[in-house]
């Protein structure tokens, strides 16, 4: 009897409405759903590298003198490292220099016949041809003099080794003493100040122009950047690589090797948002309560982030609908028995 009784009380709890959700009562435990405006953001870890190396190389056949450069070293844009000597250097070198010599004196021997023909013609001597013919012959051994000055210049600055960047020493291919040919690598470096950042996004959507803040590791300054380049989708990991560049970097914390956080913001957007306490789990498939006239109403939803207690939904609710948020999976599953099928 007591049993009897018993069971009867637990139907007629369970048949009430709860937390004041019913057709016809309050609507305690439920909010109104409305778009909000939100910025959404895209984390991923990045460090800095240079934007490319650069080759220091031997622009004529000679061995290698005076030449002490290490890895790691930083050097200054056209600070001498080394210089090329040898036999065939040297003997090229007396060539030029006497080349100029030659074209050096007949440029001194053209600009003497010219004075004395300018002084003659005033004399009636000589005739106005011959100075013309003399000031012509004075042009082309300057021209010559110039062409002989400017080859031997080339060739000593070819045959000294200087640093062609601010940047640091990354390897040394040939040492002091070394024989090399036209073109050959001698030493590899990354410039100082032509850095960029490379991260790696996964799961969402990067574009040219996006901004944001990187925070190297160590220190609680961000740094402005701006996304230059979106590289092609990384095959073995799914990730969308993004070059990015300081919108005003600082020596301090701008320098290869750094690392950090990038947090990058797309452009303001509205949604909905509902707490997260409102959703419902059930199959693979997030659902939410509806508060309607004629009671609680399933609805499946397709959710977007969270951020802090709340969770935007991407579809399936729209501004002005009211959801049930306390009590939601006791709601959900009150009709469990009635669609519950005995297994085989």
């Amino acid at each position: 009897m007591h049993t009897v009784a018993r069971l009867l009380l637990i139907l007629g709890l369970l048949a009430q409405p709860i937390m004041g959700i019913a057709a016809d009562g309050p609507t305690v435990g439920s909010v109104v759903v409305a778009r909000t405006p939100f910025t959404p953001t895209q984390t991923a870890y990045g460090n800095i590298r240079p934007v490319a190396e650069v080759a220091l190389t031997a622009q004529q056949t000679g061995r290698i003198t005076d030449f002490s450069v290490l890895p790691g070293q930083f050097i200054k844009k056209g600070t001498v490292i080394g210089h090329l000597s040898g036999t065939a250097i040297e003997a090229r070198r007396a060539e030029y220099r006497a080349r100029l010599q030659q074209a050096t004196a007949a440029e001194t021997h053209a600009a003497r016949l010219s004075t004395i023909d300018q002084r003659t013609l005033s004399d009636q001597i000589s005739t106005r041809q011959q100075l013309i013919g003399a000031e012509q012959a004075l042009k082309r051994a300057q021209a010559e003099r110039q062409v002989a000055e400017a080859t031997l210049n080339e060739f000593t600055r070819k045959i000294v080794l200087r640093s062609p960047i601010d940047g640091t020493v990354t390897a040394v291919e040939h040492i002091d003493g070394s024989l090399v040919q036209p073109g050959a690598v001698i030493a590899r470096l990354v410039p100082a100040h032509d850095l960029h950042l490379e991260a790696r996004f996964f799961g969402t959507t990067i574009t040219p122009g996006m901004r944001g803040m990187f925070t190297p590791l160590g220190t609680h300054k961000p740094i402005a950047v701006q996304v230059t380049q979106v590289l092609p989708i990384d095959p073995r990991d799914g990730s969308q690589p993004a070059l990015l560049r300081a919108i005003a970097p600082t020596a301090a914390d701008w320098h290869i090797g750094a690392a950090g956080q990038v947090v990058l913001s797309a452009p303001a957007q509205t949604e909905i948002q509902i707490p997260s306490r409102a959703l419902i789990l059930d199959q693979g498939q997030w659902w939410v309560l509806l508060h309607t006239a004629h009671g609680p109403k399933r609805q499946a939803v397709t959710i977007g982030h969270s951020q802090g207690d709340d969770t935007g939904v991407l579809s399936g609710l729209k501004a002005g609908d009211r959801v049930i948020v306390e009590q939601v999976y006791r709601l959900f599953h009150r009709d469990f028995s009635q669609r519950y099928q005995q297994p085989d």
